[in-house]
């Protein structure tokens, strides 16, 4: 919140119907990024100007009907809503986003799937997050769903704003502090400081050297290959990017011949993986594949006589963007002072 998300904003929006009108605009704007061939992210500015002149002209003919008094806002905001179409042409599902059930208050039965933002540090859904500036609309188009009204920001705050209100009164624990250069940066910022308390037990935590793949099949072959081996022994935890790899890693798994049931998926919010190894703990030929959600907070129990085989072996499939994620990660093992290890492929 104070960090990896200070930019963030929590706002309150309001559907302004009049809107409505520019459900064509977005149509032909969608329609013409898809013309477009993108054969480098660097030549994406230059078909965001052609594409805006094109729609500008058009609009101001009349060709695409938009109602006077939205002139203005559709000028201010044109590029914005182009830059955002290029973003869902590219974005994937099970990356960026789910298309999944959403949530309900009880009274009201969704049985539609529809468009859920991941937040990708964490694997988590967010349920009631929600692009700006046309994103949610043009990948409503790119999924054919109902096409929703963009909404106006009434009132909004962004993390960082909202805690340097408090910066006199700030207290906090954690886990992960990161790197002396996030450390600063949360100094300054907040103008905090930080004291390191030591671990009631010794950690008996072993980093094994790394493993690089310089393409896509091989790696999903070297996590296949360095699973089967560590399982002999141990459980094993590979934590991924996104939804896909966790699917493109099992099926690896099951083609190399590893029984269905020896694998456990932690992805949704519905995959109760703590509850399973509570009641089982963890041992010998276990197998969990997890996007982020098995990296903050979750306590994954193993059965204590994997201590002397080196206990649960993490392996994380991609490259964390800092310290604190892979801190977060590899800390899934060697807890309450049992063995782990843990290593990068």
């Amino acid at each position: 919140m104070c960090l990896g998300r200070a930019r963030h904003v929590l706002y309150l929006s309001h559907e302004i119907q009049s809107l409505k009108w520019l459900e064509t605009l977005f149509i032909n704007i969608w329609i013409a990024v898809l013309r477009v061939d993108i054969n480098n992210t660097d030549d994406i500015s230059e078909h965001i100007k052609d594409i805006s002149e094109f729609i500008k002209r058009t609009v101001k003919n009349k060709m695409i009907y938009v109602p006077d008094y939205l002139h203005a806002y559709v000028d201010y905001k044109i590029e914005r809503w182009i830059h955002s179409a290029f973003q869902a042409r590219i974005m994937r599902e099970d990356d960026h986003f789910v298309l999944d059930i959403p949530k309900t208050d009880g009274q009201t039965v969704q049985k539609h799937r529809t468009i859920i933002v991941v937040d990708k540090d964490t694997g988590t859904k967010q349920y009631s997050t929600r692009w700006s500036n046309g994103l949610a609309q043009f990948l409503e188009l790119k999924y054919r769903r109902k096409l929703s009204v963009e909404s106006l920001k009434a009132v909004f705050i962004s993390n960082k704003a909202f805690f340097q209100r408090y910066t006199d009164c700030l207290y906090g624990l954690t886990g992960t502090l990161g790197s002396q250069n996030s450390q600063s940066f949360l100094s300054d910022l907040y103008n905090v400081q930080f004291a390191d308390l030591p671990t009631s037990r010794k950690k008996y935590y072993y980093q094994i050297p790394s493993k690089i793949a310089f393409e896509y099949n091989d790696w999903l072959d070297l996590i296949a290959k360095e699973t089967i081996e560590q399982a002999k022994e141990r459980p094993v935890l590979i934590i991924c990017e996104n939804v896909e790899a966790t699917e493109n890693i099992w099926a690896e798994l099951i083609r190399y011949g590893v029984a269905p049931h020896t694998i456990a998926k932690y992805r949704r919010d519905g995959d109760n993986i703590e509850e399973r190894f509570r009641k089982k703990p963890a041992t010998v030929g276990d197998i969990i594949i997890a996007t982020n959600k098995g990296e903050r907070g979750t306590d994954i129990h193993v059965n204590s006589s994997m201590n002397v085989k080196g206990g649960m072996h993490v392996i994380l499939g991609y490259l964390p963007k800092n310290v604190r994620i892979e801190e977060q990660a590899f800390r899934r093992t060697a807890r309450n002072g049992a063995a782990g290890t843990g290593q990068f492929i």
